[in-house]
């Protein structure tokens, strides 16, 4: 690890402090993870860059995507930071809970789509290859790319923070408000 990218600590922790307020999130395991070894945390910084890829796909797609991904993984804190930033880039509270209740039938096109694309993939079902050849006409390679780089994210996040000790699983899911008990 080159010692330019190391961060500045105090900036790092302003920006993680930012983002706790932000979005009601508890990051203390990033910043336990910064304060042991700053190029783990350069190293983390890059997994939150690859999870930021969202190109040629509809925001509600991505974000049904990776949100089905974190509740396959996890049912707490990480789904519901997903959640306040699918709302906050504009995704339908309507969609968010057709999500959390796996409901399809329930999402717009685009978000059903990437949601079914995400479930076969992630069961490893065969399926997926119909799905995928669907995401690739409909909207390229980048939209599958922007997919499979939130699906990876999704899944690496639960995985550290359980790792780490910081796991909370089956806690509530808020939308707008109201508790959502997602379904897995």
């Amino acid at each position: 690890m080159n010692m330019t990218e190391l961060p500045q600590r105090e900036a790092a922790l302003a920006e993680l402090a930012q983002f706790e307020q932000r979005y009601g999130y508890d990051a203390e395991y990033v910043r336990i993870m910064l304060e042991s070894d700053p190029a783990a945390f350069v190293l983390y910084k890059h997994l939150t860059d690859m999870s930021g890829y969202i190109v040629d796909i509809p925001l509600e797609a991505r974000f049904a995507s990776g949100l089905a991904t974190l509740l396959h993984e996890d049912c707490g804190p990480c789904a519901q930071l997903c959640v306040k930033m699918a709302q906050e880039a504009g995704v339908s509270s309507e969609t968010i809970r057709a999500v959390l209740a796996g409901k399809p039938e329930l999402m717009t096109e685009n978000a059903r789509l990437a949601y079914r694309f995400t479930q076969a993939t992630l069961a490893h079902d065969p399926n997926a290859d119909d799905l995928r050849q669907e995401i690739l006409e409909r909207w390229g390679m980048r939209a599958l790319l922007s997919l499979c780089f939130g699906m990876i994210a999704a899944r690496s996040y639960p995985l550290l923070r359980y790792g780490m000790g910081y796991g909370q699983s089956c806690t509530r899911v808020m939308v707008d408000g109201d508790v959502v008990q997602p379904v897995h």
